[in-house]
């Protein structure tokens, strides 16, 4: 699953994985004692300007490892490509909060995320884009605005991905206390990445079917998050 809208956890997964290969080659080739007979002679410890050098030699690594994987992993959702939403009603923060709850809760299947059950489930008015890419409505949300999106990420996709965002991004009509809590309430377990760049917060759960609901939460920082800017839903199949 990938969940590629913003952030790029793969290409930090690979970065680090070079970089750790750059600093463990540089480190022992440092420590590793001459071929000489050295009976009396204890090899000294790499030195800090050694260890300095690889350390830079790994961060360049991993800059060069990140751009390159970036280039190669497509987004799912390049906003550019997609024609503008037709206009929707305006809502507050809680009757969007709402629509993200019912979501949560009507996920079950597949046939669940296409655009008509996503309207049925959420109230709202859905219609297909000038280009008939995505289906979805945008609105005044207070002082911002918001969209509600549903399409495919790609055309075998066997269901659709749902995109709940406000505008700008950096605004705080969603508060992560009012989103996580219809989602906790609904049986997800909640888990956050431990490193990177990647400020989604992840929730999950059991959906049927062999299928598990999993809903990408965008924050304004994962370890101390108040803001939310973006919740994407998407069923893929439970591994193993």
């Amino acid at each position: 699953m990938d969940f590629s809208c913003n952030g790029r956890p793969l290409s930090f997964a690979l970065a680090m994985t070079l970089a750790a290969g750059v600093l463990t080659s540089g480190l022992v080739a440092c420590a590793q004692p001459s071929a000489l007979p050295q009976e009396t002679t204890v090899p000294n410890p790499p030195s800090k300007a050694a260890i300095e050098a690889e350390q830079n030699k790994a961060a360049a690594a991993s800059d060069i490892a990140a751009d390159a994987a970036a280039k190669v992993t497509p987004r799912l959702v390049d906003e550019d490509d997609y024609p503008e939403l037709q206009p929707g009603p305006a809502l507050t923060a809680p009757a969007l909060i709402k629509v993200i709850a019912q979501l949560a809760q009507a996920l079950r299947s597949q046939a669940d995320t296409a655009p008509g059950a996503v309207e049925h489930a959420t109230g709202l008015k859905l219609p297909s884009d000038a280009k008939g890419r995505r289906y979805g409505a945008r609105g005044a949300l207070e002082k911002v605005g918001y969209e509600v999106a549903v399409w495919k990420p790609y055309a075998k996709h066997p269901g659709h991905l749902i995109e709940v965002s406000v505008s700008p991004p950096g605004s705080c009509e969603l508060t992560m206390d009012a989103v996580q809590a219809p989602l906790l309430s609904a049986g997800f377990r909640m888990t956050k990445p431990g490193f990177g760049d990647d400020h989604r917060i992840m929730f999950d759960k059991h959906a049927g079917q062999n299928l598990g609901a999993y809903i990408a939460v965008k924050t304004d920082n994962r370890n101390d998050p108040h803001c939310v800017s973006r919740v994407t839903f998407e069923l893929e199949p439970i591994d193993g």
